[in-house]
């Protein structure tokens, strides 16, 4: 029989190539918890994926991937997995490092029976209080969620409030369009029965412009429903319950972040977004919502600290993959702080704001959302110049989501035209965007430039342009140029283009030419 916790059942993922051991492992930990069995490293990382253990027993010895490596990468995904290892081989080097990856029990074999109990019985306990303080801390976000939106409260009832006036007052005077219209509608009639036909055109003059006038009202009460509607499903997705992990967009994260506080925005105050595409992270889109609105915030307070208020305030978030990483900044010009005030913004409690503006748990929250999801969170700042802060997360392992389907690279610094050819080729390619030549390199490491299809990119960008980044690919692999295609919309530098001997599609391109360039080409490595 399980051992339980109140509802909860610890589950223990055994990962051993021996069946003999994993099998004695599971005998001896299924009546302390739920088991689960596998023999690789890949099946433990699937079996991860799937089931979500709270620890794993596992053997330093494994086939493609000794334990140690592959609790690592267990820890990606988890950062806070209990573990014990076993190994036959015991030696100082291994338990230091065992030590230094924070293993509970090193195990050598063979053990008794009662040593593994012992062991399991030790992990399950941690486990149980590791949730308890788990589901502490998800009531602490949730708390702190809500004292955020408290603060904007104000202002987004205000936002809701001027959509409404038009909604409404556009309502009331369609009724009173749709009057007059039944009045032309009737002159017309009666017009056109005595024949007056002069007179009947005047009236469905009159009436196609009241239609004219209800087109354009409906138009704007839709308009305004659909920011009504937009900002709603913002703050409910921002105060729902925790959702579990999974691939999530962080722009996507980002965008609803600002569109909270937006009505927040200090007077005089631009607000610029230079959003990149990004690979997918691994977290959760309401939690990664809240660190964002956070670190928003606090960029528009330091605005309007003294010594800010007398110049025109920028706040700037961006968002880049680069060099393996996926980054999101959040930079404001305001006051910046010393060096003695960032040393502690990570405290608990610590705060420079008003009592009735901040609580001091704000960014420390933020910085544990950030590292559950195996990122950090890095801070520059320097007094009377401004701060930057940026969400740095590993990528999601898209391994596990490899297609099959040719892969196609997009090099433009229009996001417009990467996502028109996203659409376009979607539905055939793995399609990878990049918007200058610094991330398509990163990409092109990332993938393997003997995975990639085509390579269709931009000439003219910044700062660096196609043939730039053709030169940066060809270097990495000399090949890539029998793939690649210039698009470009810019005349003037045909001449260069033509150069290289690089074959070129000009924009504006019809979609059964590229579909059909893309597919010589890929029919071509084939």
């Amino acid at each position: 029989m399980i051992a339980t916790m109140g509802s909860w059942t610890a589950r223990l993922l055994v990962v051993d190539d021996d069946e003999m051991v994993s099998q004695l492992c599971q005998t001896v930990a299924e009546s302390l918890c739920e088991v689960r069995v596998v023999h690789t490293p890949a099946e433990a990382l699937r079996m991860q994926r799937a089931w979500r253990p709270d620890a794993v027993l596992l053997d330093k010895n494994l086939p493609q991937m000794n334990g140690l490596e592959l609790l690592r990468r267990l820890r990606r995904l988890q950062p806070d997995l209990e573990a014990i290892l076993m190994t036959a081989y015991p030696s100082q080097e291994t338990a230091v490092e065992a030590l230094q990856l924070r293993v509970r029990r090193y195990l050598s074999k063979p053990f008794d029976i009662s040593t593994l109990e012992a062991a399991i019985v030790e992990l399950r306990e941690l486990c149980g209080l590791r949730r308890e303080l788990d589901e502490a801390q998800r009531l602490r976000l949730q708390a702190e969620r809500l004292t955020t939106l408290g603060q904007v409260a104000a202002s987004v009832v205000h936002e809701i409030s001027n959509p409404l006036v038009f909604v409404k007052a556009n309502a009331a005077a369609a009724v009173e369009d749709l009057d007059a219209a039944d009045l032309a509608l009737r002159r017309c009639l009666e017009a056109l029965a005595r024949g007056e036909v002069e007179e009947a055109a005047s009236g469905l003059q009159m009436l196609r412009q009241e239609l004219a006038e209800m087109r354009s009202g409906w138009r704007d009460v839709l308009e305004g429903a659909c920011r009504i509607q937009a900002l709603v499903q913002d703050l409910r997705q921002f105060g729902r319950r925790d959702e579990p992990d999974e691939e999530i967009d962080l722009n996507g994260a980002v965008e609803a972040a600002l569109r909270i506080a937006g009505p927040q925005t200090p007077a005089g105050t631009q607000v610029i977004r230079r959003l990149n595409d990004l690979p997918p992270v691994h977290g959760s889109a309401n939690r990664m919502s809240q660190v964002f609105l956070n670190l928003v915030m606090n960029a528009f307070h330091a605005l309007g600290d003294e010594g800010a208020a007398h110049r025109e305030g920028v706040v700037v978030v961006s968002s880049a993959f680069l060099d393996g990483e996926v980054r999101v900044s959040v930079s404001d010009n305001g006051v910046g702080m010393t060096p003695e005030v960032k040393e502690r913004i990570f405290d608990p409690f610590f705060t420079t704001k008003p009592r009735d503006v901040g609580t001091g748990l704000g960014l420390p929250i933020c910085a544990e959302i950030v590292r559950e999801a195996g990122g950090r969170i890095e801070v520059q700042t320097e007094p009377g110049k401004g701060t930057t802060f940026t969400v740095v997360l590993p990528p999601a392992d898209t391994k596990a989501a490899e297609t099959g389907r040719p892969k196609i690279l997009v090099i433009d610094d229009e996001q417009g035209i990467r996502r028109v050819i996203r659409r376009l080729l979607g539905s055939q390619y793995d399609v990878l965007t990049a918007d200058h030549g610094g991330t398509a390199l990163e990409l092109v490491r990332r993938h393997g430039p003997q995975n990639l299809d085509a390579v269709l990119c931009d000439l003219r960008m910044t700062p660096i342009d196609g043939i730039q980044t053709l030169n940066m690919l060809t270097d990495l692999d000399p090949t890539i140029r029998e793939r690649f295609v210039f698009i470009t919309g810019s005349p003037n530098r045909e001449g260069e283009a033509q150069a290289t001997g690089i074959p070129i599609i000009r924009k504006p391109f019809e979609a059964s030419v590229l579909r059909d360039f893309v597919a010589g080409l890929s029919a071509a490595r084939a």
